[in-house]
């Protein structure tokens, strides 16, 4: 998945993800992805999607979201315990979006 890929499909995701939420009780996503990714998905998306927040890990750090999609998680890292931070923020799902290969320790992780 090349980068502007990489960044619709993330965009695309936390828009069905939001949607759906909004349409239930409501909850919140975030799109957790390295700076550079995080400008341009949040250009995707647009603005003023209700409970939708796009950031970096060090951004995110101290919340929580029911659901949170992390984007690249190789390149997430500008300090050690990113990559930690980013993937223990949602309190219900949990996806990942790449175009490389996982981090070791994430290898298993189902794709779909």
């Amino acid at each position: 998945m090349a980068g502007h890929d990489l960044v619709a499909a993330a965009a695309r995701l936390a828009l069905d993800h939001a949607h759906r939420m909004a349409d239930a009780d409501g909850g919140l996503v975030a799109v957790i992805a390295p700076p550079a990714l995080a400008r341009d998905i949040a250009r995707e998306v647009g603005s003023g999607v209700e409970g939708l927040s796009v950031m970096t890990a060090r951004q995110s750090k101290g919340l929580e979201f029911d659901v949170a999609i992390v984007v690249d998680p190789a390149a997430i890292g500008e300090r050690p315990g990113d990559l930690y931070v980013a993937l223990t923020r949602p309190t219900r799902r949990l996806d990942i979006v790449h175009a490389g290969p996982l981090p070791a320790g994430l290898e298993h992780l189902r794709s779909v």
